[in-house]
């Protein structure tokens, strides 16, 4: 299966003396992905736009080396990959602070036709992932175009993947709940995440209820401290699971550990096993990842789980 991601990398500064490394919630997803995608007759795919430098070079490289497909990678001169610094908290999860206004990946879907736009015509793309900061990261045009392109993979018959990852520092509520309006009736995969959930819509309405609402037919709900709640619908007929988590109550690492139990449970459910066993799967990535403090682990650290 051709699973394709869209979103944007940035290069993460953290720490005392000054650390970096390379993250981004979609580009973390694809990479667990494509890490789990070697045993399930998977390829994967990672479109976003990068600068012509040095620090975009390297990031193609640890892509490649990850084995992620970037040939639908656009290069822009004159933009540089988004920035962000990693503040330690000692009684929360990580303050992140983003530089990323102007980074080359919001100008993705600016061309006349992206490269995502050209492989979907060709036919290419079997299973679409996109969050809900690869919205917010564009122009409303763009983003525009990116809903549109969601619409002709869905009438393709692709499977569109969903994660309602939400930046306050990139939009407000308002333009979310506008766009995800749009995504969530095409989604066939949600994952959701309660405390974003909440940001978003508010607590006037259960979120089970807006899933019915909006159509979805697999939605994984999942809140810090609580069982994991797998929806799943049939001919209107809701099916509700719970799975109970041996993460600790309050995530150090919540980002981390979201994108690697996504990609796990994506990993296990496009290879056909049912949704509880790839919830218990993710929960067991994410408990390895939980210990590192970035959002990727070593390879060797998971070489059991692969």
């Amino acid at each position: 299966m051709e699973v394709t991601f869209f979103g944007e990398s940035m290069l993460e500064l953290s720490r005392e003396p000054l650390h970096r490394n390379l993250g981004g919630h979609t580009i973390n997803m694809a990479t667990y992905m494509a890490r789990f995608a070697r045993s399930r007759s998977m390829n994967v795919t990672y479109a976003t736009a990068l600068g012509v430098d040095c620090v975009s070079d390297h990031l193609l490289e640890r892509w490649q080396r990850e084995e992620i497909n970037t040939h639908l990678v656009m290069r822009i001169d004159n933009k540089l990959p988004g920035l962000y610094f990693v503040e330690d908290s000692p009684s929360a999860s990580p303050i992140i602070h983003y530089w990323k206004d102007d980074s080359a990946a919001r100008y993705y879907f600016s061309a006349e036709r992206s490269p995502l736009a050209m492989a979907a015509a060709r036919g290419e793309i079997e299973a679409f992932c996109i969050s809900g900061i690869s919205l917010a990261i564009l122009k409303p045009e763009s983003r525009g175009r990116l809903v549109m392109l969601v619409r002709q993979l869905k009438a393709q018959g692709s499977k569109i993947i969903f994660d309602n990852a939400f930046c306050s520092q990139r939009w407000n509520r308002s333009e979310a709940i506008e766009w995800y309006s749009q995504i969530l009736p095409l989604a066939d995969i949600a994952y959701l995440d309660e405390s974003d959930e909440y940001a978003v819509w508010g607590k006037s309405q259960s979120i089970q209820s807006r899933c019915r609402l909006f159509g979805c037919p697999e939605v994984i709900v999942r809140g810090s401290g609580k069982p994991c709640l797998l929806l799943s619908s049939h001919k209107e007929v809701t099916k509700t699971e719970e799975l109970a988590s041996d993460l600790p109550e309050h995530w150090v690492n919540a980002k981390a550990t979201r994108a690697a139990f996504f990609a796990a449970y994506l990993s296990e459910r496009l290879a056909g096993r049912d949704m509880y066993s790839a919830a218990m799967f993710g929960d067991i990535v994410a408990g390895r990842v939980e210990k590192c403090h970035h959002g990727l682990i070593p390879v060797t650290s998971m070489d059991d789980l692969l």
